[in-house]
């Protein structure tokens, strides 16, 4: 009970205090492993937390990474840029296989993830051309 009452209580917390998100939740993780009577339950709950909060972090990071490519559109439209730069994708997937693989990561996996976010960025570069 006192896990779920910590969880439901952290993910009230607005997403700017991140780091003190993850410090409570670090903090009630130590609990529960030194707790002689955390049960499994209480041990998925807190890892359950730790993964909603960085789930939080990753809806953040691609919303910022969106924006970033949406910046980069409207100055290849104000340019007469291209919208896709061969390129610099091989460039980004090569730098991505070899951060996850330096992570302990599926590559291919990320590779995978990545390669929606490229089509999206590619997609709404598209549509702001076309305005």
């Amino acid at each position: 009970m006192f896990v779920l009452n910590i969880k439901k209580n952290i993910m009230k917390i607005p997403v700017r205090n991140m780091k003190f998100n993850i410090f409570i939740l670090s903090i009630s993780a130590i609990f529960l492993q030194s707790c002689k009577t955390a049960t499994p339950i209480m041990k998925i709950e807190s890892e359950r937390a730790k993964i909603d909060q960085i789930d939080q972090q990753v809806v953040s990071l691609l919303s910022q990474r969106m924006n970033a490519a949406m910046t980069i559109g409207q100055i290849k439209k104000e340019n007469k840029i291209e919208v896709t730069q061969p390129g610099r994708w091989n460039e980004v997937k090569n730098n991505l296989r070899k951060k996850a693989i330096e992570s302990n990561v599926n590559p291919d996996m990320i590779l995978k993830m990545y390669q929606v976010f490229y089509e999206e960025s590619v997609k709404q570069q598209q549509d702001l051309q076309k305005k």
